[in-house]
C-alpha cells in the first residue's frame, strides 16, 4: 500500500474490545447502542476456542449489519482503519496495526489459535499510544493483560467489565480490576454509554 491511498476518513481514535467465551451478549449491548455521533473506529479480536464461538465470531458482522449505526465488516488485510467503523478480526488469524503517514493500516497473519490479545493491544499501544481506549469483555486466560498495560503505560485508557453473576470466563477482568490495571471497571448494563464517555475524553490523532 502506498501512503497516497488514503482512507476517505482516517480514525482519529480506537475503540479495541478483546472478548473470549461469554462476551459476545456484551457485544450486543455495545454494538446496538453506539451513539449516532461516535465517530472512532472499534477494532473487536474475539477469540474462539469451540465450535459456538467460532459460529458466533464468523457471523458477528452478517448479524449486526442492520443492527449497527455503522458499517461492520471483517479486519480488511493490509488495509486502513476508518472512523466510524467496526471491524471484526477474522478467525485464525493474529491482528496487529501499523503507523503510516496518512494513518492507521491492519495487518493481519494467520494463526490457527488467535488472535492473540497480547499481540494485538501491544501494537495498539505502539501505534494509537493515548488516542485509544482498550476493553476487556471477557477470557479464560490471562492473554491481554499485558497488553492492556502497555495501553496504559502509553496514555490509553484500559477497562474492563464489572464481573457480575452471569458474567462468564471472568478470569481476565477479575485479574485487571485486582492488580489495578484497569483504569475503569464497567458495570455491564452501562457499556455503551460509559465507552462512549470515555472515547470523548481522549484526544484525537494530528
Amino acid at each position: 500500500m502506498s501512503d497516497s491511498a488514503l482512507p476517505p476518513v482516517p480514525a482519529k481514535k480506537i475503540l479495541a474490545i478483546v472478548s473470549g467465551t461469554g462476551g459476545s451478549i456484551y457485544l450486543n449491548d455495545i454494538l446496538t447502542h453506539l451513539p449516532a455521533d461516535f465517530s472512532a473506529a472499534i477494532v473487536i479480536a474475539h477469540q474462539a476456542p469451540n465450535a459456538i464461538t467460532r459460529m458466533i465470531v464468523s457471523n458477528l458482522p452478517e448479524r449486526y449489519a442492520k443492527k449497527c449505526p455503522f458499517p461492520i465488516s471483517f479486519v480488511p488485510a493490509d488495509n486502513w482503519v476508518q472512523a466510524s467503523n467496526i471491524y471484526v478480526c477474522p478467525l485464525d488469524h493474529n491482528l496487529s496495526l501499523e503507523a503510516q503517514s496518512g494513518g492507521l493500516v491492519f495487518r493481519l497473519a494467520q494463526s490457527p489459535g488467535g488472535p492473540s490479545f497480547d499481540t494485538f493491544l501491544q501494537s495498539l499501544a505502539q501505534t494509537a499510544g493515548n488516542h485509544c481506549v482498550a476493553l476487556a469483555l471477557s477470557g479464560d486466560t490471562l492473554d491481554g493483560a499485558a497488553g492492556l498495560q502497555h495501553i496504559k503505560d502509553a496514555g490509553g485508557i484500559p477497562v474492563a467489565i464489572k464481573p457480575d453473576l452471569w458474567t462468564a470466563s471472568a478470569a481476565l477482568a477479575n485479574h485487571l480490576i485486582s492488580q489495578r490495571i484497569a483504569t475503569k471497571a464497567i458495570e455491564t448494563k452501562k457499556l455503551a454509554n460509559e465507552l462512549s464517555t470515555l472515547v470523548n475524553q481522549i484526544p484525537p490523532i494530528e
